[in-house]
């Protein structure tokens, strides 16, 4: 920085102000590297919980009467075995995470919706307490996204509402409906609702800020990936307490077309 000083002095003079700020861009780096780890690690936490959860209930038919329920192992295998896939998918995924601007885009139909929220519920089924059902209407609209960063964002909804329900157990029903953008346009709206304790109205207003965790040991990544995700598809996200008790989140992405 240079400062000239005022012009009633004898002479023309000036203060030259040098300040290293290697120091300031170190600690600049290291911030965003501890960011990194911390996204890194969540994407990597959230198929645990799939896991886990099957693995508890290959625990529960051990332990009861009589040969197990016809298709029960396939079906927890199988999920594990995705679950598995997924885990491969990021650790390949962090070879390209110097481009987080490139984006899949595929078409998705109503059948594809479909199978896309069949798939995410079925990894969480096996809780004990909790149901997950969903609810796809024929005559959605179809849309462009990227499926992987689809299925993520709603992954994150299921973990969040099998934590929330762990004590008492409960509903979740992951829902995909005709809607429409702030700006009027036609979209796609992808819902999560649970009849969990819920949030309060400023938790519910700051869910998707990064780092804010209405859980004790959360780390905040995950709905503020969610809200990365609804935006570099050119969507939106909300968030509100639900009448009667629980919470309902989601977002809204840009349709292709109206349905015919």
């Amino acid at each position: 920085a240079i400062v000239t000083l005022p012009e009633d002095l004898e002479e023309g003079r000036a203060i030259l102000l040098l300040e290293d700020l290697t120091e300031f861009t170190r600690a600049d780096r290291l911030a965003a590297w501890v960011d990194a780890a911390r996204a890194i690690a969540h994407d990597i936490k959230n198929p645990l919980t799939p896991i886990r959860l099957a693995a508890e209930r290959l625990g529960r038919l051990e332990e009861r009467p009589g040969p197990p329920p016809p298709g029960a192992f396939a079906e927890i295998s199988t999920n594990i075995l995705r679950q598995v896939a997924i885990l491969t998918e990021r650790i390949g995924r962090l070879g390209r995470f110097g481009d987080p601007a490139s984006l899949d885009r595929r078409s998705l139909d109503a059948w594809a919706v479909r199978a896309l929220l069949e798939e995410v519920a079925g990894d969480f089924r096996a809780h004990e307490h909790m149901t997950v059902t969903v609810d796809v209407p024929a005559g959605l609209r179809p849309l462009a996204a990227d499926r992987l960063l689809l299925r993520d964002a709603l992954t994150n909804f299921l973990v969040n509402a099998t934590e929330a329900l762990a004590e008492r157990g409960g509903a979740v029903v992951l829902s995909a409906s005709n809607a429409a953008l702030s700006g009027g346009a036609a979209g796609v709206r992808f819902a999560c609702v649970d009849d969990g304790p819920g949030a309060t109205g400023d938790a519910v207003e700051r869910l998707f800020e990064p780092a804010f965790s209405t859980k004790a040991r959360g780390s905040g990544m995950g709905l503020a990936a969610v809200r990365r995700t609804a935006e570099r598809h050119g969507g939106e996200v909300f968030a509100e307490a639900r009448t009667g008790g629980g919470l309902v989140i989601g977002f809204t992405l840009p349709a292709l077309s109206s349905p015919t």
